[in-house]
């Protein structure tokens, strides 16, 4: 039976400040004040898009905010330089998808399964910059990287936040960092940000179609991985690298509060196939729920003074299968592995063993929410881990950001502590390549105050939204699980708007004309 509901708008003030967060996202802060210039890409304008972008470089002297309006914007291939750049000098720029909602800005390469040398490598690529953003944006269907950083002299701050990528053949984001400081990449931080695939490559690509993660990092100095979320990170014979995968000449790394599910590797500190005289020195890893694929949960490979506390690591693999140990050591020191929860045991193949204390192995589903989902939060069965931990300045909070007290659970959830702050569980969010197509149609149109929209392919709540021509979010309707709405829009003036659908990751836009 078709129901139909009607929505009162609220209107949205629009003057550069953040709309409401996404999934229970915090609102990007939008802290430029002073002698700031702000432009808006228009809706789906590609030759807009790179015309704003060399606009960049005019404006090295003055802060620069730039707004993606709604739309899918297929980025240029005709060679190998015509992706996306912030070149050297930029500082103070921010680059944001305009409402917030990062699936509401699409950028897309040529196939994830096209790797052409001759043409564009990276969709973005940052140079020698200082102080960048980049939030609330896709990055899909690319063969190579979504995200490229090559610093030469000294990169600093740079920001990405809320931003999804699906299906990068290769790198979600790729940090090419070399041993020198002048050739580091510093404080940097990535966070709320989602990666995922729901394919791998055919059997005979590139690599054996290995050759796949979502972050691999060189040359980092204090950077932060945080409430982040991976799901199938696969290579096409299970060899592909971590999600998070940090080597040659890192220090200060801090990987936490993520959730990882089904990816070949979940988390390498080094690369045991380049020996180097260190791959990461001084990093954290605490607070991660894991689900593990079928490689190795945890690489440690050339590292020193790693701490890994407080991780929730599970599997299905039994003893005898390959790869079931939750954490495997290489030619490392001075590590240390506590308050774990991990199915399987550590594994050391060369160099000093680690400081263990309080880490459980033996694990069962009952003890998690939803293992399939990677929910590992503690159930009441989980009696075991239970106050079981060690109290560690390091680790004074849960996944969820909830205080720990003085007697710690193990594991990355303290059982009870709920509600606290943001947990990635929230933003974990269906494909967005679904065979259901999700789309609308607008009765009538022209309109006069009130429009009629019917949904097809709706499996679940939609969210609307109208913005003018000029990109701005003019209004917001709340989410309705009916087939059909009425839209009240007789607070807004006369004119064509872009009205957009929101159904979990699936968006469609059309044009409307408002008459009075």
């Amino acid at each position: 039976m078709i129901s139909a509901v009607l929505i009162t708008g609220l209107f949205v003030t629009f003057g550069g400040a953040a709309i409401a967060p996404f999934w229970g996202i915090p609102v990007f802060p939008d802290t430029m004040t002073g002698d700031v210039v702000r432009d808006t890409v228009k809706a789906g304008d590609v030759d807009d898009l790179y015309s704003k972008f060399h606009r960049i470089q005019d404006f090295k002297d003055r802060k620069y905010v730039l707004y993606i309006s709604p739309g899918t914007y297929q980025i240029r291939t005709s060679s190998v330089n015509s992706a996306l750049i912030v070149d050297s000098g930029a500082v103070n720029v921010v680059i944001r998808g305009l409402t917030g909602n990062p699936l509401d800005v699409r950028f897309r390469g040529i196939g994830f399964d096209t790797r052409d040398e001759d043409s564009c490598k990276h969709l973005f690529g940052f140079r020698d910059c200082s102080k960048i953003t980049l939030a609330h944006v896709t990055f899909e269907d690319a063969g190579f990287n979504g995200i490229s950083v090559s610093p030469t002299w000294e990169q600093r701050n740079l920001c990405i936040y809320n931003v999804h990528f699906y299906n990068i053949g290769e790198r979600a984001i790729k940090v090419s960092g070399g041993a020198l400081d002048t050739e580091r990449a510093f404080e940097g931080e990535v966070k709320y940000c989602y990666f995922a695939c729901d394919t791998v490559h055919p059997a005979g690509y590139y690599m054996n179609g290995d050759y796949i993660a979502a972050i691999d990092c060189m040359g980092l100095g204090t950077w932060v991985f945080r409430n982040n979320v991976f799901e199938s990170i696969r290579g096409t014979t299970g060899g592909g690298r971590a999600a998070i995968f940090i080597w040659n000449h890192s220090s200060n790394v801090i990987v936490e509060n993520n959730i990882i599910v089904n990816c070949d590797r979940s988390i390498a500190f080094g690369n045991p196939q380049n020996a180097t005289s260190f791959h990461v020195n001084d990093g954290i890893i605490r607070n991660n729920f894991v689900v593990a694929g079928v490689g190795r949960t945890m690489e440690i490979c050339d590292a020193n003074r790693v701490k890994i506390y407080n991780n929730t690591i599970y599997t299905s693999r039994i003893s005898g299968q390959p790869y079931t140990d939750a954490i495997y050591l290489e030619n490392s020191a001075s590590v240390e592995i506590k308050n774990n929860i991990m199915t399987g045991n550590v594994s050391v193949n060369s160099g000093g063993f680690p400081d263990t204390s309080h880490n459980i192995h033996n694990t069962a589903v009952s003890w998690f929410s939803d293992v399939s989902t990677g929910n590992l939060h503690l159930t009441s069965q989980a009696e075991a881990v239970r106050d079981a931990g060690l109290v560690f300045p390091e680790a004074t909070e849960d996944i969820d950001g909830c205080l720990r007290d003085e007697h710690p659970d193990i594991g990355a959830d303290e059982f009870g502590a709920d509600g606290c702050g943001y947990s990635s569980i929230n933003h974990r969010v269906p494909h967005a390549y679904q065979s259901t197509i999700f789309d609308f149609a607008i009765h009538p149109n022209p309109f006069n105050a009130h429009a009629v929209i019917h949904f097809t392919g709706k499996t679940g709540k939609a969210a609307i939204r109208i913005y003018d021509l000029k990109g701005s979010l003019v209004m917001v309707f709340p989410e309705t699980a009916a087939e059909t709405a009425i839209v009240d829009c007789s607070r807004l003036p006369a004119g064509l708007f872009i009205i957009t659908a929101v159904m979990g990751t699936r968006v469609s836009s059309k044009k409307m004309c408002l008459i009075k």
